[in-house]
């Protein structure tokens, strides 16, 4: 049909351009009413062509629901622009979401403290960590309409103010970590060397595929939480679990699953599984405290690298930080007595060499 089409057009165009010769033969008509006939289907024929899907940033955080259609009005137009015009912030997004579902069809300018308050009371049943960080980027995002004169001055300070609570102190005990691993199934003891050795997240540690490692390093690149790029070198234990899989394994399969044990009935395992279950299953069976979270190995791995190089910058390239006030959260009174004499004792020396010295230059 497309090629139908086509010999229509060329048609169209050849009886166009001898229109004022046709005018003049005995058919000049009959060629007008074929002429107009070709013209008419043109215009009726749906277009051929096949459609492809917009791979701009802004679709994909459309599809997303982070982002809404050029046609949005009102606060929802608002939130577009703001993150259009602001880095990506997955808190900023998850508040800014919210306000739209709640008031997105409404003008900024109707904004009133009272509605401010209800969507934050909404926040309620969230962490307290949740909730500091959502009121946070709201009170941000008014601030910016306030700005730009599109809401009321003073609306940001309905936002109530959520403090961050107390920096989790859990670590895991060499004991517990060895117990964990060696009862472990395969799968879920490759996920625990992530966790504990690495310091990956749930959600990283579940993706890590083939795809991922590098042979001539021995280094793992992935992309985690923020979009941040990470490079990592693996231990001797992973790197033995990740060289043993069989040479013609989907490279893009996460290794989890590739460690999982066929099963003959039964769904085939997701992209994106989770260990929560077999985590806490783990713990009960080898009668580890229940206070002790899949998120507290990171925090374990964090600790061990600053007692072993006595280096914030070290421990935050090793959990993939973007900020070293993040890591600082991880390392919460960890800083003790034994640790602060040496550093005072540099600080007197170093003062004293400086006034030293600007007694030479002054002499």
């Amino acid at each position: 049909m497309y090629g139908h089409h086509r010999s229509a057009l060329a048609a169209c165009l050849i009886l166009r351009t001898h229109s004022k010769s046709a005018d003049r033969t005995p058919d000049a008509r009959e060629v007008r009413q074929v002429h107009g006939r070709l013209a008419r289907r043109h215009r009726a024929s749906s277009p051929q062509g096949l459609h492809h899907q917009s791979r701009s940033r802004c679709s994909r955080r459309a599809d997303a629901g982070l982002c809404k259609p050029s046609a949005a009005t009102g606060i929802a137009r608002a939130v577009a622009d703001y993150q259009q015009a602001q880095p990506k912030n997955q808190n900023s997004a998850a508040a800014l979401k919210k306000l739209c579902a709640k008031f997105g069809h409404e003008e900024a300018r109707h904004l009133t403290h009272a509605k401010v308050q209800a969507l934050c009371s909404e926040w309620q049943g969230n962490t307290q960590h949740t909730r500091s960080n959502y009121t946070k980027a709201l009170k941000r995002f008014l601030r910016w309409l306030e700005e730009n004169g599109q809401a009321p001055t003073g609306t940001h300070r309905a936002v109530p103010r959520v403090n961050q609570p107390s920096p989790r102190t859990v670590i895991a005990s060499d004991d517990e970590r060895s117990a964990m691993l060696a009862a472990a199934t395969p799968r879920l003891k490759f996920f625990l060397l992530l966790c504990a050795d690495l310091g990956l997240r749930h959600k990283t540690a579940t993706r890590i595929c083939l795809a991922n490692y590098e042979p001539e390093t021995h280094a793992i690149h992935f992309t985690t939480k923020g979009n941040t790029h990470q490079s990592l070198p693996v231990t001797a234990e992973i790197r033995a679990m990740i060289e043993a899989l069989p040479a013609h394994a989907d490279p893009r399969e996460p290794i989890v699953n590739l460690l999982r044990p066929p099963r003959q009935q039964g769904h085939p395992p997701g992209r994106n599984p989770r260990f929560l279950k077999a985590f806490d299953k783990l713990k009960t069976q080898l009668g580890i405290r229940d206070e002790l979270h899949i998120h507290d190995l990171r925090r374990t791995m964090a600790e061990d690298v600053w007692n072993a190089t006595r280096d914030i910058r070290a421990v935050q390239a090793t959990l993939g930080h973007r900020s070293p006030i993040t890591t600082v959260r991880y390392l919460a009174n960890r800083v003790h007595l034994q640790d602060l004499i040496p550093i005072i004792e540099k600080v007197e020396a170093m003062r004293a060499a400086r006034a030293l010295a600007h007694k030479d230059t002054t002499a």
